[in-house]
């Protein structure tokens, strides 16, 4: 019994390990997730504003999906675009309200997650991760920046974290075939990229992710 609750300890905490410090929901933020299966491959996207009267959205759309070969060894390529919405700003003011009494919205910035692998029987060979984030406009610029790719499961695997300094990123982890497990809330092939939207001469901020699960 005591090694089973161990067990079963490790498990609960297992997806905690390797994830960006989390923030809590309160009455003064405004908290958007969107979850879609698209191809086989599960896309998060989440966008958080501490400002409780504003609207957010996100919205993903899926780029390609891609099977290829090169030098005799095949590899599929997924890719995926998450827009993101939030009232639009006009200098260092909010744009005045909509008829039906919201604000107007607009995409403030989009962030992209490319993911390549080749996968055979029940192993994966994760062998590239690029994409990154665009502001709409020269009123928004993007901080914060953090990048987490795994292939992982319950039991082994290979999770690295990187804080890109600019907006764009790409990384070719190396790490040859691992055993593959179907991606889950404690394992899972694929990517996280979070950033900070901020609005030049205001307070206003934006936490974005994007979560890639192939």
């Amino acid at each position: 019994m005591k090694k089973f609750i161990i067990l079963l300890t490790g498990v609960l905490l297992f997806p905690l390990i390797f994830t960006k410090t989390s923030y809590a929901q309160n009455e003064e933020s405004t908290h958007y997730v969107k979850n879609q299966l698209i191809n086989e491959a599960t896309i998060e996207a989440t966008i958080k504003s501490r400002n409780s009267h504003e609207q957010v959205k996100a919205v993903i759309e899926e780029l390609h999906t891609q099977n290829n070969s090169f030098s005799g060894t095949s590899y599929t390529s997924k890719a995926y675009k998450v827009s993101f919405y939030f009232p639009k700003h006009d200098g260092s003011f909010i744009t005045p309200q909509t008829d039906q009494g919201g604000s107007k919205t607009e995409v403030g910035a989009t962030a992209t997650i490319n993911v390549v692998y080749n996968k055979k029987g029940e192993l994966i060979d994760l062998q590239r991760v690029y994409g990154g984030w665009k502001p709409e406009n020269s009123l928004y610029y993007i901080t914060d920046r953090e990048v987490i790719y795994r292939a992982d499961s319950i039991t082994a695997g290979k999770t690295a974290k990187k804080n890109p300094t600019s907006n764009s990123f790409s990384y070719n982890p190396g790490w040859g075939y691992i055993q593959y497990f179907p991606s889950s809330a404690y394992s899972g092939t694929g990517a996280d990229s979070w950033a900070t939207i901020r609005v030049s001469g205001m307070a206003a901020t934006y936490e974005i992710q994007l979560s890639v699960r192939v």
